[in-house]
């Protein structure tokens, strides 16, 4: 008698018919190796341009060249009040006589022709999101206030005056305290 377990008995797959290859397994040698070259091409990208791409950024830039401006007067030289990215103003205030608090005001430069990036100075907030020309200008030196010239003789006349008066208090303090 044979146990119950090695009775035969149908299959639940189909009979093969004809030249119906037999299931498989494990992927053949060839399979393997075709699996190998996809993955080492799905990198070759990323190793072939490691060192050529250093960074991602937009290659364009704004039309016209971003500009700053102070409220309070103009640059010396240009009479305007307006100044490219990446030069300085020499401030000149708007009332005769009056000298600025500051001399020099340095406008933010923006990268190089051709390319901008998102840390741009500020410049995005400022110009915009369009390759189109700048939308507005960099409000510059809201902390400069222009007032009246002193002069640095009457300075050096005042600083003399309290140094005398000074010298005369300690004379006085000193005859008295003997």
């Amino acid at each position: 008698l044979k146990p119950f377990w090695l009775k035969p008995t149908a299959s639940p797959w189909p009979p093969r018919i004809g030249l119906a290859p037999k299931p498989v397994a494990m992927p053949s040698k060839a399979a393997a190796i075709a699996v190998g070259f996809g993955a080492v091409a799905a990198q070759l990208p990323l190793l072939l341009l490691q060192g050529g791409v250093s960074s991602s950024q937009a290659m364009w830039a704004w039309t016209s060249t971003p500009q700053c401006v102070w409220n309070g007067g103009t640059c010396s030289g240009s009479g305007s009040n307006k100044w490219d990215a990446g030069t300085s103003c020499t401030l000149v205030c708007a009332t005769d006589g009056k000298v600025p608090s500051v001399e020099k005001i340095e406008c933010p430069s923006t990268t190089s022709p051709g390319t901008v990036t998102p840390t741009d100075n500020g410049w995005y907030g400022v110009c915009g999101w369009t390759k189109d020309d700048c939308q507005s200008t960099m409000e510059k030196g809201t902390e400069v206030t222009c007032g009246v010239a002193i002069k640095a003789a009457a300075v050096g006349l005042f600083s003399r005056s309290l140094s005398i008066s000074a010298m005369a208090t300690a004379a006085v303090m000193a005859a008295a305290a003997r």
